[in-house]
């Protein structure tokens, strides 16, 4: 896949996307040639973050939770076209809540005795989503530390691309905003632009 063939995806459409620049720790901003690469921790879906926002709990239940996520966002000298509010891929570990299966699945149902060991959680899956394709590599069984999921993130991001990828720490996603080599504007110029507008 040419980087010309991954447009920013529509947020607005799907709305359990992970929700940018959102985690529950401090998170972990990468730079390549090409790309900013956000890792994320326990991010919540795009919609349940756009209620949190507005200070009210989101009316639409969500059934899709994300252990971890590193979003792809085009950095802004190579598409400076593009807004950073939009990424154009996330790859994740996640799991779903198939709890409605226990209502409908005998009880001598082998997946529905797993489910139930799982209190209706799915197990957790490895993903990838672009604006025009979801990946899903099956359960992943392996280690949750951040150095094993940055080798995964990164090795799925380069073979969905077709090229090496070979990431610069810039630090937390605070550290991200004003930092020469994200090129995106500082937080109080972001504060100053929506003020004013």
């Amino acid at each position: 896949m040419d980087n010309d063939d991954l447009p920013q995806v529509n947020l607005t459409k799907l709305i359990t996307f992970p929700a940018p620049w959102a985690s529950v720790d401090e998170g972990k901003v990468y730079v390549t040639d090409d790309f900013i690469l956000v890792m994320q921790k326990a991010p919540k879906t795009v919609v349940e973050e756009a209620f949190n926002w507005k200070g009210k709990e989101c009316p639409i239940d969500n059934r899709i939770y994300y252990l971890y996520s590193m979003l792809v966002f085009y950095r802004l000298d190579k598409r400076p076209y593009l807004s950073t509010a939009s990424p154009v891929m996330a790859i994740s570990l996640e799991y779903s809540d198939q709890s409605d299966l226990l209502e409908i699945l005998p009880d001598d149902d082998e997946y529905k005795k797993d489910l139930l060991k799982r209190n209706g959680m799915s197990e957790l899956m490895f993903c990838a989503f672009t604006a025009k394709k979801r990946y899903n590599y099956g359960i992943y069984r392996g280690k949750l530390d951040r150095e094993t999921l940055n080798c995964l993130f990164f090795d799925k991001l380069g073979e969905i691309i077709r090229k090496e990828i070979i990431p610069e720490k810039i630090g937390a996603i605070k550290d991200a905003f004003g930092h020469p080599k994200t090129g995106l504007p500082s937080r109080e110029q972001l504060a100053r632009y929506y003020r004013d507008n």
